[in-house]
């Protein structure tokens, strides 16, 4: 139950998370339009994803291969690679 990380970015509520498949990242989608990785073992975003204006990724899932990033959005009944 301790916090052994904090990551600072999101500017609104966390919709999604998802853990890459040997567990170095961490992708994070949120209300703010954005999808962020994180590198866990250093702790800090090593990218983002602007999203256009009005879509809020409700989604995430990266591939086992980690090559493909899937995101759902509210209001969108499509799977966006």
């Amino acid at each position: 139950g301790k916090v052994v990380r904090r990551f600072v970015g999101h500017q609104a509520c966390i919709n999604d998370l998802a853990f890459s498949r040997d567990s170095r990242w961490l992708l994070s989608c949120s209300a703010d339009g954005t999808t962020r990785i994180w590198d866990l073992v250093i702790g800090k975003q090593v990218d983002a994803i602007y999203h256009p204006t009005g879509s809020i990724p409700t989604s995430i899932s990266l591939s086992p291969n980690l090559d493909i990033l899937a995101v759902a959005f509210a209001d969108d009944v499509a799977i966006h690679t």
